[in-house]
Parts: structure tokens; C-alpha cells; sequence
């Protein structure tokens, strides 16, 4: 059950700092598991292979995005607030698709 949900720039202290982490760990999960089914396509078949090359080259370029997000706080506080994600008092990034909490 949802108790109470906060904005980013509602956020304080360590709890900014935990709704930072929380956002790059759901940005490597979901990364992982684009490249989980390029390679699941590449195993399928010869057709894939050859004509299924974008799978890899978009999960690269997510992993750009995260060492961007790493690196740069700036960018990943306005990607936060563009996204308009939600997040627990403690900082815990919430899923709406999933309602559950990302830790």
C-alpha cells in the first residue's frame, strides 16, 4: 500500500542521495535486461543475427545514458524531475506499472 509519495525536489538530505542511486539502479536493471533479450533473439535464430543488430546497439546506448547519469548529477536530477518520478519519504523510487518500490 502506497503511504505517502514525494516529488523529487521535496526530497532532503540523505534521502536525495538514495532517490539519485535508486533511479541509476533501475536504469542498469532495465538495461540488462534489453541486453538478456537481444541475446535470447541472437540465440533464436540466423535471421535475428543478421537482421536483429538494433537490440545491441539500443542497449549500448542505454549504458552511455547510464555512465551520463553516473557522471553528471545535474543531467540526472533533470531527468528525474522530466520523468516526474515518485518516490517514498526514505528516497525509494516507486513503479508505478509494478506498485512496489524500487530499492
Amino acid at each position: 500500500m502506497i503511504t505517502s509519495l514525494m516529488n523529487f525536489r521535496d526530497l532532503t538530505g540523505e534521502a536525495v542521495i538514495q532517490a539519485r542511486q535508486c533511479v541509476i539502479n533501475a536504469e542498469i536493471e532495465a538495461a540488462r535486461e534489453k541486453v538478456i533479450h537481444a541475446r535470447s533473439l541472437f540465440k533464436a535464430g540466423i535471421h535475428n543475427v543478421v537482421n536483429g543488430s538494433s537490440g545491441i546497439k539500443t542497449a549500448a546506448a542505454h549504458f552511455l545514458v547510464i555512465k551520463r547519469l553516473q557522471t553528471d548529477t545535474r543531467y540526472l536530477d533533470a531527468v528525474i524531475t522530466d520523468n516526474l518520478c515518485m518516490f517514498s519519504p526514505e528516497g525509494y523510487l516507486y513503479l508505478f506499472m509494478q506498485q512496489r518500490y524500487f530499492l
